[in-house]
């Protein structure tokens, strides 16, 4: 399912946080107005800035976007910057950028499927089964 920019930024902003749910977050190509070229994953599975790293030429076009790359709705990418930007491009579908939430089988984007994806599951433990017992009072429990 997709969603406005506007809808995921803010709902992922006001319920978790953008940091954890943006593993989960994937860019479709309209005009590329809104999609940094290092920092969004709008090629592939993860931001490019996490398979090149900061180097000179991503230093030196930091606030670059995708819209810089296109011209008349195609890709034109810049002689410095071809060896670094991957040859498989996506398909340019012109409009406005659209944000998939991928972080659900359905494509929903819920309160629930965001903490699921960002909680930190702890192993489950068995100890409290040793102290925890019904018929003792839980004061008395509390004390051993």
């Amino acid at each position: 399912m997709v969603y406005s920019v506007e809808v995921i930024f803010n709902m992922a902003r006001i319920k978790v946080g953008m940091d954890g749910a943006q593993n989960h977050i994937r860019w479709y190509i309209g005009d590329g107005s809104k999609i940094s070229v290092w920092f969004d994953t709008w090629n592939g599975d993860s931001p490019l800035i996490d398979r090149f790293g900061d180097n000179v030429i991503v230093q030196n076009n930091i606030h670059l976007k995708v819209q810089d790359l296109l011209e008349n709705g195609e890709w034109s990418i810049p002689t410095d910057l071809q060896s670094i930007i991957p040859s498989s491009l996506p398909s340019v579908n012109g409009g406005k950028d659209m944000v998939v939430w991928c972080g659900d089988v359905k494509g929903v984007f819920t309160t629930t499927a965001v903490v699921e994806k960002i909680r930190i599951k702890e192993p489950k433990v068995h100890w409290p089964n040793l102290i925890w017992k019904s018929f003792l009072h839980p004061g008395i429990a509390s004390n051993i």
